[in-house]
């Protein structure tokens, strides 16, 4: 691989997999372990998912100066034995939901369950795993539980938003309508249920509409409307402000928004503000440092 030929933000997309990639391995990194894993995700992605991330550990290995794991890497090829049918499945998603759309598929629904859930998604962005776990509070305050929380405390953030009466009334309905379903299970079916839904309003469409693209469209909302990153990335769940530039887009935002941090000042503030272009050159934390002194193993 020509890695002089990589633009500055392929390069930033490829360390970013990498890194993941990394933590992903039981024990120590070393070439054989880096092929056993590489190989073992091909189960949960498409062939060329995987070529992508294959190319990202191959640039990553060659630019931390180990040459022969990187060709090794480069050379493996997607597992043949894998199907198709092996693999889960992964509807292609859209990033953004009209009012039309949502009343289109709240109408068009007799489900009470997926109604309820359109209405948490359409108002709080929440992650689909989320959804089950939101509690209601004073003050037409919801608290959500952060589902991609670590344990370093440097990703997930739990937050706490606001609504004025009305939609705070709509969303504790929808609270209760949902309280019986198990966390775990009843996800599964609600997101079958707006697979299904979707699927009979829009036949043709080769993207549909998912849980994730109102947490897509509240980020557009959000860059609509004047409001800090900080705060933008508070009420997504996001402990800094890089993750907030890859949700939404300010042209799709309608200008307005329900929803704002039912939180301190000082909560707010304690979301970390990064440069996107510092990402992947901030220093880090010890845990993940253990990493890098993995790396050394490999021509040991």
């Amino acid at each position: 691989m020509n890695n002089q030929t990589l633009s500055p933000k392929t390069i930033n997309q490829y360390r970013g997999l990498a890194y993941k990639f990394y933590k992903g391995i039981d024990g120590d990194i070393t070439p054989n372990s880096m092929a056993t894993h590489l190989n073992s995700l091909a189960l949960q992605h498409r062939p060329d998912v995987w070529r992508k991330l294959r190319c990202a550990i191959s640039f990553d290995q060659h630019d931390k100066g180990y040459i022969e794991p990187a060709k090794r890497i480069a050379k493996q090829k997607y597992p043949s034995t894998i199907l198709p049918t092996d693999r889960p499945y992964i509807a292609p998603k859209v990033k953004r939901v009209t009012d039309t759309e949502f009343t289109k598929l709240y109408q068009g629904s007799t489900n009470k369950n997926l109604k309820a859930a359109l209405v948490i998604a359409k108002f709080t962005g929440c992650r689909p795993a989320e959804m089950l776990h939101i509690k209601s509070l004073d003050d037409n305050k919801f608290f959500i539980p952060s589902a991609k929380k670590t344990e370093d405390g440097l990703r997930g953030l739990d937050r706490t938003v606001q609504f004025d009466e009305n939609i705070a009334h709509m969303l504790n309905i929808a609270i209760k309508v949902l309280a019986h379903l198990d966390p775990d299970k009843g996800q599964q079916s609600l997101q079958k249920a707006l697979q299904r839904a979707t699927k009979k309003l829009w036949p043709r469409r080769k993207k549909q509409i998912v849980f994730y693209s109102f947490r897509h469209q509240l980020a557009s909302d959000l860059k609509s409307i004047d409001m800090s990153n900080k705060e933008r990335s508070y009420i997504m769940g996001h402990q800094s402000t890089v993750s907030i530039g890859k949700y939404g887009n300010k042209r799709s935002g309608t200008g307005s928004c329900s929803i704002s941090a039912g939180a301190s000042q000082e909560e707010v503030n304690s979301v970390r503000e990064i440069k996107l272009s510092d990402y992947f050159t901030e220093k880090l934390p010890s845990k993940d440092a253990n990493i890098a002194e993995k790396d050394g193993k490999l021509n040991s």
